[in-house]
């Protein structure tokens, strides 16, 4: 996923086990979304009543969980669960790294992209290269003159034009998510793109899952890479007919935010969020 946003229908969890505090003038939200906090205690932003409110999740007790909560904990401990600690045996990264990227968030992609990796490379059964971009906005020739990048560079003329004003550094986006061939041969590709201004404290919560994320989209990618070679009908509907938005999207979200989220408390953090942020309401 580029630029776009899934829409999921998810329950919306219950007030027992939020805890929300109003946002005092001294702390005032930059936006929606925006987090602040260590790992299992991080808090974020979201719009009550037209006054914003700092909501979290604090521990608890697994007979105290609802049933939506306990099915997101059954989910959230499988995905963890399955992140091998043994070194790769398929995957070999090939980096592409802007040098106009932060050396905090250069460190935070990189190591959002080797956990991930514990996780997909049981996906492959033998030695597979995956390209990783993470560019910016002064990145833009590059990007524009890449022979797979390329292709789309138009699709984020408005983010750098808001990013070249100083606006919109909140966001992370993808930049790439294929698994084509390149060099006679098929390699996985996969990146992000951001502001050359933004830091980790500027970034959403929902940017935490962004690299996973895309990544996940070349594992789906390798899976359909025979098909996608004998091409799908010209008509608006001819690829989401074999490939549904909603298990696309909908699965790497999952995947992607169990990876990246390294708490369970900060897992359902993200979908209250989420869904407040896609739907414009929230139900404390």
């Amino acid at each position: 996923m580029r630029v776009g946003r899934v829409f999921l229908c998810l329950a919306v969890l219950g007030s027992s086990i939020l805890a929300i505090s109003p946002v005092q003038a001294s702390e005032a939200c930059k936006f929606v979304g925006e987090a602040k906090g260590p790992d299992g205690k991080q808090s974020a932003c979201v719009r009550v009543n037209g006054n914003y409110s700092w909501i979290n999740y604090p521990k608890k007790k697994i007979n105290k969980l609802s049933s939506y909560e306990k099915t997101k904990l059954k989910a959230y401990q499988e995905i963890r669960k399955a992140i091998s600690k043994k070194p790769l045996q398929n995957i070999k990264l090939q980096y592409s790294i802007s040098e106009s990227i932060s050396s905090e968030l250069k460190k935070e992609f990189i190591q959002k992209t080797e956990i991930a990796s514990q996780l997909y490379d049981q996906f492959f059964t033998q030695p597979e290269i995956i390209n990783v971009y993470f560019q910016t906005n002064k990145d833009q020739n590059y990007i524009r003159n890449h022979p797979l990048m390329g292709r789309d560079a138009s699709d984020f003329d408005q983010w750098f034009k808001d990013w070249d004003t100083g606006t919109n550094r909140n966001h992370l986006i993808g930049l790439i998510a294929k698994y084509v061939e390149f060099d006679g041969k098929a390699q996985g590709h996969t990146g992000v793109l951001i502001s050359a201004g933004s830091s980790k404290a500027s970034l959403g919560l929902y940017a935490q899952q962004v690299v996973a994320h895309e990544y996940f989209h070349v594992i789906q990618d390798r899976y359909k890479y025979q098909r996608d070679k004998l091409g799908y009908e010209i008509s608006p509907t001819g690829f989401d007919r074999y490939y549904p938005p909603i298990f696309r999207e909908g699965s790497a979200n999952t995947i992607a935010t169990a990876v990246s989220m390294r708490t369970f408390e900060d897992y359902l953090l993200f979908y209250q969020i989420f869904i407040s942020a896609n739907t414009g309401t929230w139900s404390p």
